[in-house]
């Protein structure tokens, strides 16, 4: 099914009728700035038009600003297990994140993280996988594998609860859930 809404993504257009959009990820170590910035450029001449660099430490969300300033397709976050790496890489100009909301902390951490995008009009995706759900969904997946799309519909309930998308916000990521919403465009995301 083709998407019906659309969002912006660091000035590229994402569902709604926009062409199809390749994003990739890095594998280097992202505090490397030398040697992710070439991945990113060679990612880039090969046809991504949005890039993903994982930002697990410190030294990875400090590399943010020097990567996001020298790329040639903007840079989206990925974090896993603390918030405060999102909010620092948000804060670096990144074009958005991917967090987990299984792993990234309670629901104040990721308010953290909402409230750090909202204020630079930057995209989250949140993004649900079987190694990153809650505690109490990770116990149901062994009898139900409906366990993500649960954590899906937790998250999303937690976004519209901050005002920061809405139903419409399904981007179709990961296994069966993940989130892509623009503060702008409260809900103007695609569909699967």
């Amino acid at each position: 099914m083709g998407s019906r809404l659309q969002v912006t993504v660091g000035g590229v257009p994402v569902g709604g009728g926009a062409p199809v959009v390749v994003q990739s990820m890095t594998t280097t170590r992202t505090g490397d700035v030398e040697a992710t910035l070439s991945q990113i450029r060679a990612l880039a001449t090969a046809g991504a038009a949005l890039v993903r660099a994982a930002v697990p430490n410190t030294a990875a969300a400090e590399a943010m600003s020097t990567l996001v300033s020298e790329s040639p397709v903007p840079l989206i976050a990925d974090v896993h297990f603390d918030h405060r790496l999102a909010v620092a890489a948000l804060r670096a100009g990144a074009a958005g994140v991917r967090i987990n909301p299984g792993n990234i902390g309670g629901r104040k951490e990721v308010a953290a993280v909402v409230e750090a995008a909202r204020e630079r009009g930057a995209v989250i995706r949140v993004g649900v996988n079987s190694g990153s759900l809650q505690r109490d969904l990770r116990a149901m997946e062994d009898h139900d594998p409906a366990g993500a799309r649960h954590a899906d519909d937790r998250g999303r309930r937690d976004h519209r609860r901050r005002r920061y998308g809405d139903d419409r916000d399904c981007a179709g990521h990961d296994c069966c859930g993940g989130r892509l919403a623009d503060p702008r465009q409260y809900g103007a995301v695609t569909r699967r």
